[in-house]
């Protein structure tokens, strides 16, 4: 993959981004994941204007004084914070889980994120065959106790991530406040997806586009969609297929 991923690079700094485009990335890690994923990738990656962490609950500007493998080079936009307070209690939700984890699904769910890097997250790994039951409790108990929250299910094998999160959160919320926020019309704003937390990102008005090594599930759910040429899936995987799908869409 690291081929394409240079080949994009290459494009984004020669023409993309010369003429006014904006990068963003939109990810389930942390920041600091992230950064390290600099460090590993070393000359690979484009530099995106924001980072889009945590599945939507966090925003972060570029800081020029700093190359992006430093976490300082990233500034949280707070007001996006903000806006995820209403209907959140990260409390509460924090007691559901974990009533989920140590008594109801012992050994078949297990806390990756109680929230304390990420407040407006909480994310848990649950063992598929309980993975029904399980997000019926929390959906309902979500409900009983009027708070809004997103559950959203990703991954793949016998192990699946189950993030809850702010309602106005999630990586669709989060991509059309920068969108926003920097002026670009929807239809000019493609989103570039591979897994099935993806989903929710993809299903927006913006055209979007699945890659060629895009998990079954994702891969299902292009199939699934009207085909009126919004929804591109391409061949070529990872970065060479975001070129292709950039090129079907005219956006090249």
């Amino acid at each position: 993959f690291d081929a394409g991923t240079l080949a994009f690079r290459n494009y984004w700094e020669d023409t993309a981004g010369l003429a006014g485009g904006v990068l963003v990335f939109n990810t389930g890690r942390s920041i600091g994941a992230v950064c390290s994923l600099f460090i590993e990738k070393s000359g690979l990656l484009a530099v995106p204007n924001t980072i889009i962490t945590a599945v939507g609950t966090k925003i972060f500007d570029r800081l020029l004084a700093f190359p992006p493998e430093d976490v300082r080079g990233w500034v949280e936009d707070n007001s996006w914070a903000t806006q995820l307070d209403e209907g959140w209690d990260l409390i509460v939700v924090r007691e559901v889980c974990e009533e989920a984890v140590s008594d109801r699904w012992q050994k078949a769910a297990y806390w990756l994120d109680k929230g304390t890097e990420h407040p407006h997250r909480c994310s848990l790994s649950v063992h598929v065959p309980c993975l029904d039951e399980l997000l019926e409790y929390l959906r309902s108990t979500f409900k009983e106790k009027n708070l809004q929250v997103q559950v959203i299910v990703s991954g793949a094998g016998d192990w699946r991530y189950v993030d809850c999160v702010a309602l106005r959160a999630g990586k669709l919320g989060a991509l059309n406040y920068v969108r926003r926020k920097f002026g670009i019309p929807k239809e000019q704003c493609a989103a570039c997806g591979d897994s099935g937390n993806d989903t929710l990102m993809l299903d927006g008005e913006n055209p979007a586009i699945v890659v060629g090594n895009a998990q079954p599930d994702l891969r299902e759910w292009v199939l699934n969609q009207v085909q009126d040429g919004r929804v591109v899936l391409t061949d070529a995987k990872g970065a060479y297929g975001i070129l292709e799908g950039l090129a079907s869409l005219k956006l090249y």
